[in-house]
């Protein structure tokens, strides 16, 4: 799909906050409201995947953030996968290159219930945790200008 320079933008307005109201989109864009409504639409069917509630997870007692390198034994792959989709306190698995076959991004509200969890994973392989102190930049958009990168 070709981005104009309108798409580009309403799409860095919707990343920042997703209920930015089509008034306010138009104004920022120099459009009308209908015409923002026309873009994101479009934007809907070919770009945006979906609108995700953002929650404050250390609010609600999750204190440990942590990263999981996972290097899997033998072809469990599929098992591994059902037991961690069926996990809610994995937020992400990503399969990657390089030493580990697999780093999951978790919650948990503390180091015991982290340990639980690990102990899952020790039939399947094994595991490398790194625990976050602080995010320093959080999960973001990307999309700033054509080319992809600003300067």
């Amino acid at each position: 799909m070709n981005l104009d320079s309108i798409d580009i933008k309403i799409l860095n307005i919707l990343q920042k906050n997703s209920r930015e109201p089509l008034k306010s989109i138009a104004e920022q864009c120099f459009i009308s409201s209908p015409s923002v409504s026309a873009h994101i639409q479009k934007l809907e069917k070919e770009i945006i995947k979906n609108y995700r509630l953002v929650v404050d997870y250390e609010k609600l007692g999750y204190q440990i953030k942590a990263f999981v390198n996972i290097s899997l034994n033998t072809d469990n792959k599929s098992d591994f996968i059902e037991l961690v989709k069926a996990i809610p306190n994995v937020l992400e698995v990503d399969n990657i290159t390089g030493n580990y076959d697999f780093i999951l991004k978790v919650l948990f509200k503390d180091v015991h219930d982290l340990e639980r969890f690990l102990i899952k994973l020790k039939p399947f392989g094994s595991t490398n945790t790194n625990i976050v102190f602080t995010t320093q930049v959080e999960n973001r958009g990307m999309i700033h200008d054509e080319t992809g990168f600003e300067d």
